[in-house]
């Protein structure tokens, strides 16, 4: 059973997660959640058919879970003060999913001590991801449009996906899914992820999402950084080998890019135009409502309103929409104005334990990939508040935080290992 799960089912549950088959579904079949069933009963079949084999205590995993349930609790309690039961268990319904898809993805990747069978996961991930970026460049160059809501050109191409700005920050987690894949160990198909992370890294960009071309460079930066700084990494010929081959692509493909930099802009539409002038903008300091796509805006009306009650918040769903019409977007903000400066501190206190985490990890690549993912998170919180809804982003965070747990549980064999051995050593010599 445990083969036919890994095998069989787990892909399919990552297919219909990260390609959000559910919602594009739904589109052309007029009914919402048509795939929602199934893939309850394929989560619910994980949960039951498989079990933890990495007993550590994983404090990333504990605060995630304490942030969450101080989050909806609190705000759940102040919610239903003002509205009732029926407002709080529309707001449970609203996150519960992504909270199992959380729990089951952590599953997966604890269900098997090994490498071979984590790096499957996130060769899964690469794929899927590089799959719907695939789709994006074909949007953007054909100016086809999947969802068949835009009919000629494509301003902003999104794949699969609803949602452009969340079309660029998956493709982030695509490029930091890929880069982890190229510095692993792994021989094989080391440069079919160099081609998966090209993919992503274009892809995002196309998406013209102010966040992720900021997430993209970051992203470039941690791992140029990490490559060259790191003794571990450069000692693996076959890694470092990788390495310069990638960075020898991107110095290409910049230089084409540079060459012919004036037709690239000649084709780009006049809203694409304008979002790369603002980016280049807030890159050179200016910080305003156009070069933040009104998000300054947002915020501080936001803040004007967490001012009201600063400690405990307004309640679930209050900032998901506010009363202007429109979401904070920002998950720090909707935190803090929802559920209190609590929930806001539980959640700063797991990003602060998942940094000091990945110093703990004694796998290089695996150390990169928690560091590159979280700055994803992290980033991207500043200018999106439904992460914590985001489908996709909590099944990489379940099998990375399960990644970290894997490390650990090798780190704590290795010990044993060791102790045995002294300990048989110092028999004999007796």
């Amino acid at each position: 059973m445990h083969g036919f799960i890994h095998r069989f089912l787990v892909p399919i549950f990552f297919v219909f997660i990260l390609l959000d088959l559910n919602e594009f579904s739904a589109r052309f079949t007029g009914i919402d959640a048509f795939l929602s069933n199934i893939i309850l009963l394929i989560a619910i079949v994980i949960l039951i058919f498989t079990r933890t084999k990495v007993h550590v205590q994983n404090r990333i995993y504990n605060n995630f879970l304490i942030a969450l349930v101080i989050f909806i609790t609190l705000g759940g309690y102040l919610l239903f003060l003002s509205s009732g039961f029926n407002a709080v268990y529309s707001e449970i319904r609203y996150y519960a999913p992504s909270f199992l898809i959380f729990l089951v993805a952590y599953r997966v990747a604890t269900s098997s001590s090994s490498w071979k069978q984590f790096n499957r996961n996130v060769v899964l991930i690469s794929a899927l991801i590089a799959l719907n970026g695939l789709l994006i460049l074909i949007s953007i160059t054909l100016d086809i449009d999947f969802h068949g809501d835009e009919t000629g050109e494509i301003d902003r191409a999104v794949g699969l996906y609803s949602n452009a700005n969340r079309a660029g920050y998956v493709s982030c987690l695509g490029q930091a899914s890929s880069l982890y894949m190229v510095m692993t160990r792994v021989r094989n198909r080391r440069y079919i992820f160099m081609g998966f992370y090209v993919i992503c890294m274009v892809a995002a960009l196309s998406t013209f999402s102010k966040g992720a071309a900021t997430v993209t460079l970051f992203i470039l930066s941690v791992f140029l950084f990490n490559s060259f700084s790191s003794p571990e990494m450069m000692r693996q010929k076959v890694v470092k080998r990788s390495i310069n081959f990638l960075l020898l692509g991107l110095v290409l493909i910049a230089g084409y890019a540079l060459l012919n930099i004036n037709q690239i802009i000649a084709g780009f539409t006049a809203e694409q135009a304008q979002r790369s002038e603002e980016l280049i903008q807030f890159y050179h300091g200016e910080i305003n409502q156009a070069t933040t796509t009104n998000r300054s805006e947002l915020w501080q009306y936001a803040l004007e309103q967490i001012s009201d009650s600063p400690i405990l918040g307004f309640g679930l769903g209050e900032f998901h929409v506010m009363d202007i019409g429109v979401g904070v977007h920002n998950i720090y903000l909707l935190l803090w104005g929802e559920a209190g400066i609590l929930a806001l501190l539980a959640y700063v206190i797991f990003l602060i334990t998942w940094f000091k985490g990945s110093f703990k990890v004694r796998e290089p690549s695996v150390r990169f990939y928690l560091r590159n993912v979280l700055l994803v998170v992290f980033l991207s919180g500043f200018a999106a508040h439904t992460l914590l809804v985001n489908k996709s982003y909590m099944i990489v965070l379940g099998v990375l935080i399960g990644g970290f747990a894997v490390d650990k549980h090798h780190i704590k064999l290795d010990r044993i290992k060791r102790y045995m051995q002294s300990k048989s050593e110092s028999t004999q010599e007796e």
